[in-house]
């Protein structure tokens, strides 16, 4: 048995202690409050949060110094009077929050978190990465804001060998968010500290006049008209003065909201350019090119598509007892529903993998997330195992003896991790959906396990060559879709085909689960985290702010699939259809149109107009042009109907049913995007 017992010098000695019986490995609290010392868990608006909510650690009580002698703006800052609770208390800077046991849990420092973007950003991931880097030795990551007034990430780092940024910034990409890629990185000979030991971020070299550096590269002129006018437009966008036609873009400061306003322009200009058409091609001069050839929309191609015949395959014999579950993606926001539909509903086991450097890391980033989606911890859940892995690499990042351990163990895969963006690096997306996928189908091959794959119904493809009307049904695959350099959905028809070759040549027990427009359950309304990423929120966002669509969007229809429901389905089909059917359409056919969404959002006070198509596109104000090219994305031509009726049945007799989209839900989407301030 051992005691901890902490406390900042602030409030002159400990304020909290933490008995510990035995050892533990994951997320040691910071304990319980000590005799005349109070705690508090404070929202940036300085109100108390509930328990599990995270938020800035706040110490009143006897013990609270008076301040800072001589300084009195630090006293000012630190030390302040909170009218909420009616009593002065000491800012500490500590992210904590108040577990099932009452006590206090440490999550961060609130300095080393903010957000780049709308995003949530850790400080200390990102130097976590980086120090994993082969050749780097330590590194610290800082935020600033550059002459235009964004905000960008500076990562500095100590190496005794010399590494290109590129390389960096490739790993980077394989292991980190976009949002959470330094868009800067300077090599200095050591890491400056102060006399107590901590960074001393005054010393480190200005990240402005490293950018002024940068920026004052060889230029090369633009030469062709169309070179020209994308220099004008790249100046206005990132607010520079001139941009030389071979420099990145990236490199210069553009990021997803960049990409957002360009397309404005590409929209009025009439260009066909996609948002991976500018990842694919970062410079003027290669953008121009791509421009100018004016590439016609592109069908998959590479492998011999037109052999699989849903129609004609037949599902091999496989286990019938399930004792043991490996599930893939658990902290994503469809797997980790999934993980609580089979807790709830079954006795069986569940191996979760989940990618990290550090077992204590990944229990927590899962044990984070349970919480936030379910208020309650899964650590001490003896059904629940949390297993370190990575599918994008051989035997799934595990030894040997590792793998063949836990190919004797697992009965089921459900395999729902893919990096689900719709556009970026096609690398990645080729790695984690396409390679990652095959190496998850040899690891059923070999443990001769029921493969449950997680995919997407945006692979029936938008159109295809032929101009009739084309339907897509759970026994149809390729139909000559094309994908409009949507490298995610692209990917996610490659994993298909492997999944179906598998099935077809080497005996794989698999199904497949298409899956529609994700949105808030429909139990709360609550939503993933990361809310700002996901394109269906943003277009509804605009729609509220706006407060105007135009007339010819009225009669689309819009799908939401409550992310609650759709894990319910998910799970009842895996554990009570025993068809021989392979694909799901798996989506709320209950859709709704643009026009009743406006009709529900009017009734809850948000006065949103219907315009006339000339008069809406008449509206001139940079936002307007930004949300006008949002609202026309919705507009797609297709002529591909996608039908469900045989999943209908399948569920039918598993008894569910989709819910109706209905006021009181959409009612709850929006008190939830209230709640965390997005709108």
């Amino acid at each position: 048995m051992y005691i901890t017992l902490i406390g900042p010098t602030e409030t002159t000695v400990c304020s909290t202690y933490h008995k510990c019986n035995k050892c533990e490995s994951v997320n040691i609290p910071i304990g319980k409050t000590i005799a005349n010392y109070k705690n508090y868990i404070m929202s940036e608006d300085n109100q108390l949060l509930p328990k599990g909510c995270i938020g800035e650690l706040c110490i009143g009580g006897a013990g609270l110094s008076s301040g800072y002698i001589n300084n009195k703006k630090l006293t000012e800052e630190k030390f302040v009077f909170n009218k909420s609770i009616n009593e002065m208390v000491y800012k500490t800077g500590d992210l904590c929050r108040l577990n099932n046991n009452n006590e206090i849990e440490f999550c961060g420092r609130k300095d080393k978190q903010l957000k780049i973007r709308g995003y949530r950003v850790s400080l200390i991931e990102i130097e976590k990465m980086i120090n994993q880097y082969p050749g780097i030795n330590n590194s610290v990551v800082i935020d600033f804001e550059d002459d235009t007034g964004k905000k960008l990430l500076c990562a500095y780092y100590t190496s005794m060998i010399n590494l290109t940024i590129k390389e960096i910034k490739e790993y980077l990409k394989k292991v980190l968010p976009s949002y959470m890629i330094p868009t800067l990185y300077i090599k200095i000979d050591n890491i400056p500290v102060n006399t107590s030991g901590k960074i001393d971020k005054n010393k480190l070299p200005n990240p402005k006049e490293y950018i002024s550096r940068q920026k004052a590269e060889t230029y090369i002129k633009p030469n062709t008209k169309t070179e020209k006018e994308l220099e004008k437009y790249w100046k206005d966008i990132l607010g520079l003065k001139r941009i030389s036609i071979d420099s990145d873009i990236f490199e210069l400061g553009a990021d997803s909201l960049s990409i957002i306003e360009f397309q404005t322009i590409t929209f009025e200009k009439k260009w066909n350019i996609s948002s991976q058409d500018i990842y694919n091609n970062p410079t003027i001069k290669e953008l121009a090119i791509r421009i100018d050839e004016q590439k016609e929309n592109r069908t998959v191609e590479g492998a011999n598509y037109k052999e699989i015949d849903i129609r004609n395959i037949t599902l091999p014999k496989a286990k019938n007892k399930v004792n043991n579950i490996l599930l893939t993606g658990a902290t994503g926001y469809l797997g980790i529903h999934i993980l609580n539909e089979i807790l709830k509903n079954t006795s069986i086991k569940v191996y979760c993998l989940v990618r990290g450097n550090e077992d204590k890391f990944i229990q927590k980033r899962l044990d984070d997330l349970y919480k936030f989606y379910f208020n309650e911890s899964i650590t001490s859940n003896k059904k629940v195992q949390i297993i370190n892995g990575d599918i994008t690499k051989q035997h799934l990042g595990w030894d040997e003896s590792i793998y063949n351990e836990m190919a004797k163990k697992v009965d089921v895969v459900i395999h729902t991790a893919a990096t689900v963006k719709h556009y970026g690096n096609k690398e990645i997306f080729k790695n984690i959906n396409v390679v990652g996928t095959q190496n998850i189908i040899d690891f059923c091959l070999l443990s001769n396990s029921k493969l449950h794959y997680m995919s997407t119904i945006s692979i029936s493809g938008q159109s295809t060559e032929n101009k009739n009307e084309e339907y897509f049904t759970e026994k149809d695959f390729w139909i000559g879709q094309n994908y409009n350099e949507n490298v995610y959905v692209e990917s996610k028809f490659e994993a298909e085909y492997l999944v179906l070759k598998n099935i077809l040549k080497n005996n794989l027990y698999a199904k497949i689960y298409r899956i529609g427009n994700l949105t808030g359950r429909f139990k709360d309304g609550l939503f993933q985290k990361n809310i700002e990423s996901n394109a269906f929120y943003t277009k509804l966002k605009t729609i509220i702010e706006f407060k105007k669509i135009p007339e010819d969007i009225v009669d689309i229809n819009v799908d939401f699939t409550p992310v609650d429901l759709a894990s319910e389905a998910i799970v009842k089909l895996i554990f009570n259809d025993s068809s021989e059917q392979i694909i799901y359409h798996l989506y709320n056919e209950n859709m709704i149109s643009i026009g009743n969404l406006v009709l529900i959002l009017n009734k809850l006070g948000h006065n949103i107009q219907t315009v006339a198509e000339k008069d809406f596109e008449e509206i001139n104000d940079k936002k307007a042009k930004t949300f006008i090219y949002d609202i026309y994305s919705i507009r797609i031509k297709r002529n591909i109907e996608i039908l469900n009726n045989i999943t209908q049945k399948s569920l039918s007799k598993v008894n569910f049913k989709w819910n109706i989209i209905n006021k009181e839900y959409i009612e709850k989407i929006i008190n939830y995007m209230k709640k965390i301030k997005f709108i």
